[in-house]
């Protein structure tokens, strides 16, 4: 998976930051991008299911998914 733009230039900055020996205590060393459940379940943004998809195969494991949007009003 290949990083944004905006996070390529947050660990820029935050580099640059550390070299000029600016404080960073307020800047996570990593930003992660999902939320694990209290029964284990991986809740990911939208746009990386088709990603991880291919992540899992490739290990040789399956991916169960379960789409819990709300379908709005119709």
């Amino acid at each position: 998976m290949a990083a944004s733009d905006a996070d390529r230039s947050d660990t820029v900055r935050s580099q640059l930051d550390q070299r000029l020996r600016k404080s960073t205590w307020d800047t996570p060393r990593f930003i992660q991008g999902y939320d694990l459940t209290l029964d284990d379940r991986l809740i990911l943004p939208r746009g990386l299911r088709h990603t991880i998809a291919t992540i899992v195969e490739h290990a040789g494991s399956r991916l169960a998914v379960t789409d819990l949007r709300n379908s709005g009003p119709r």
